[in-house]
């Protein structure tokens, strides 16, 4: 086996196991708030934790993003002056949102928006850290970070059924965060330092840097925003039906989520041959729709047999939450392809198709179909997007010849 081959299959076997485990400890917490609480518990939930993941994903998109498509650090991640700074700067930017959000929790006189900003320190460190185990092709790393958390929100499932309280939902979530962290840092020997070379760097890489950040918000509009929106429009219980559609959806997107931290940085070193192309969108494809499948003969049963879930489920969301989780194959493909070969209009204008469809179609339809309308905005956006994609890789990164030209 070459070297490259090599490489692949430790990245690919270890990202999977970092992304199931990232997305165990947001499951594992979303299943005891849906047991323990119910759907409107759910869509609390829901709304705290949208605005976490906003912050996490837009200092992902600035910053982590650009990083494993980088060259790897030569030598230790502590030795290489990029990895100190970023942690430094990345510690700068969550006290600077811990301030918003400690501001918002005393205008509101809720202590949950208390718990999200002294959580996000944590969350931001522990996502930066991950992300460097992927660009130092040392997703091991990544994995033991994400297990970690994991460990800690499966046993705060118990603290949960105890308190029946988002809040402690939230503060459970947190400390996973926190250790997973700590540990992080432990493992790899970093400290925080001066955020000045970091910032030198990412404005060498801005050409980059600046496409992932406005995909990421632009993504965070279709996504994260259409939940704030389902929210204020349908009420908590309508977003919890929704999160309980994606929740179902997301062991698929969890595999898609590792085949982009696998591709970007692999294709990044060795390349990329047209004839993988049908390849990897089938692999997606197959894999995706069969975890959907387990998850909805083993997850929904247990929700109504213990009372979680007690309305049907309409089969409209779920037969476009079979769409969504099928137009996200070769969108997340095509979307990796692209930023690999550092092609930001492309995976850019794929975006914004997806996110201008799903929220047309979700504000005409929510007063009358419900969560049903967001996830057909989802399914159809997404879809839209994905048939661009594919067009935009075959011209541009003429995969269907020599995947290494930098194309048109």
């Amino acid at each position: 086996m070459s070297e490259p081959s090599r490489r692949l299959t430790k990245a690919t076997r270890w990202s999977s196991i970092s992304q199931a485990a990232s997305a165990g400890s947001n499951v594992v917490i979303e299943l005891a708030i849906t047991v323990f609480i119910g759907l409107s518990g759910l869509g609390q939930w829901t709304v705290r934790y949208a605005a976490l993941v906003t912050v996490m994903y837009l200092v992902r998109a600035a910053l982590s993003d650009v990083l494993v498509a980088d060259p790897a650090p030569r030598g230790q991640i502590r030795e290489d002056p990029r990895a100190t700074s970023l942690v430094g700067l990345v510690l700068a930017i969550a006290l600077a949102a811990l301030c918003v959000f400690a501001i918002v929790a005393g205008v509101t006189r809720d202590l949950s928006w208390l718990v999200v900003a002294l959580a996000l320190p944590a969350v931001l460190t522990q996502d930066l850290l991950r992300y460097m185990g992927f660009w130092a092709l040392e997703p091991q790393l990544s994995a033991s970070l994400d297990l970690i958390w994991l460990g800690v929100s499966s046993l705060g499932v118990l603290a949960i059924a105890s308190t029946r309280s988002v809040t402690i939902a939230i503060a459970v979530w947190a400390l996973g965060a926190l250790l997973s962290a700590l540990w992080g840092l432990h493992q790899t020997g970093l400290r925080p330092r001066s955020p000045s070379t970091a910032l030198r760097w990412w404005r060498a890489n801005r050409a980059m840097g600046i496409p992932t950040l406005v995909d990421t918000s632009l993504y965070l509009l279709g996504n994260q925003g259409l939940w704030f929106f389902v929210a204020a429009v349908a009420g908590s219980q309508t977003l919890g039906v929704l999160r309980l559609a994606l929740l179902l959806a997301n062991p698929a997107l969890l595999i898609y989520l590792a085949a982009q931290t696998i591709l970007v940085p692999t294709i990044t070193r060795d390349g990329a041959h047209g004839k993988n192309l049908v390849t990897y969108v089938g692999i997606a494809l197959v894999a995706g729709l069969a975890l959907f499948a387990g998850a909805t003969v083993i997850v929904l049963p247990i929700l109504r047999h213990v009372g979680a879930v007690t309305a049907p489920i309409s089969s409209a969301l779920m037969w476009l939450t079979v769409g969504f989780v099928a137009a996200s194959a070769p969108y997340v493909i095509t979307a990796s392809l692209l930023r690999a070969k550092r092609h930001g209009q492309g995976f850019l204008t794929m975006r914004a198709i997806a996110t201008f469809v799903t929220l047309v179609i979700a504000v005409a339809g929510i007063e009358s179909w419900g969560a049903s309308a967001a996830m057909a905005g989802l399914f159809m956006g997404t879809a839209c997007a994905a048939v661009l994609g594919l067009w935009l890789s075959t011209r541009w990164l003429s995969l269907l010849g020599d995947g290494d030209e930098r194309g048109r």
